[in-house]
């Protein structure tokens, strides 16, 4: 726990020195993040805030949260410490709007362009800095709670909670497998790390393959073996000739056997030969998942 501590602790000085508060120290590396994932020049994304900013709601009891939304528009060639002051101002800009009702900007925005939509943003970032607080109404102590839902409000969503040393993905489990959004956490904070090393870093320079991965890819892609040269059609050829009852092809419940499969590509070939098809002939094929389709291959 004390080296969680001391990496918060050093990521909000890292902000402080970029003259940025730590929640757009860590947007701004979520969005470089999406940007890594999907190549996307703009990207947009929400955020949540209290909705308290007026002094007559302060004592209220009620719910007052609502929504901004971050337009970004990426550059690969800008630094990293460019990029972040880029986002600062956007931040500025929007939170200078927060009053105005988020439910409200959609519904206007969606009568202009004639569809609708519930929502600007699939993915939200979150940046909870406030302390857990108790209460006490008529000498009756109330403390808050943590809520734990099993519904995801948006398609992704980062929430960090620096006062319980928290990084965590909320996701929607319909696009999402848990071991993807591990690796996206991991990523994250990869990213993280490399522009805590070097803000000067460009945003092209940034990688998000770490160095387990690394190393998994150059085992994938080891060539140290000898390389086979023959062409895919001989080694067929020969698999059919050393191993001809081998299961070759599994769709569904059924198989085909090497054999089987040469016979039926075999077949195709000639009646392509009997209606004039020739070596080097464009042919186009229109077919669903099935023997049929490899048989095509061959």
């Amino acid at each position: 726990m004390v080296l969680v501590i001391e990496l918060i602790e050093s990521y909000e000085k890292f902000a402080k020195n970029l003259n940025v508060s730590n929640y757009t120290l860590f947007l701004s590396v979520l969005l470089v993040l999406l940007y890594k994932y999907t190549n996307q020049e703009e990207l947009i994304v929400g955020s949540t805030t209290v909705g308290r900013e007026n002094s007559d709601v302060y004592n209220l009891i009620g719910t007052f949260v609502n929504n901004i939304v971050i337009d970004a528009k990426m550059r690969n060639n800008q630094a990293f410490k460019d990029f972040v002051k880029y986002i600062h101002s956007q931040v500025v800009d929007d939170l200078a709007h927060q009053a105005y009702p988020y439910d409200l900007l959609v519904k206007k925005l969606s009568n202009l362009n004639g569809s609708y939509k519930n929502s600007l943003f699939d993915v939200s970032f979150t940046y909870q800095n406030a302390n857990k607080e108790s209460y006490t109404i008529d000498n009756t102590n109330i403390q808050v709670l943590d809520i734990y839902s099993n519904t995801a409000k948006f398609n992704l969503l980062l929430e960090i909670r620096p006062k319980d040393f928290v990084f965590s993905f909320e996701y929607n489990s319909n696009l999402f497998k848990e071991e993807t959004i591990k690796n996206l956490l991991e990523h994250y904070l990869f990213v993280l790390s490399q522009v805590y090393k070097d803000d000067c870093v460009l945003i092209d320079d940034i990688d998000i393959i770490t160095e387990k991965e690394y190393a998994l890819l150059e085992k994938f892609n080891s060539t140290s073996d000898t390389i086979n040269e023959d062409t895919f059609v001989s080694i067929f050829e020969t698999e059919v000739k050393n191993n001809p009852d081998n299961i070759a092809l599994i769709c569904d419940d059924k198989t085909l056997t090497y054999n089987e499969l040469n016979k039926k590509a075999n077949s195709l070939a000639h009646y392509l030969i009997k209606n004039g098809i020739g070596a080097n002939d464009i042919v186009c094929i229109m077919t669903n998942r099935s023997f049929e389709t490899i048989c095509w291959v061959f």
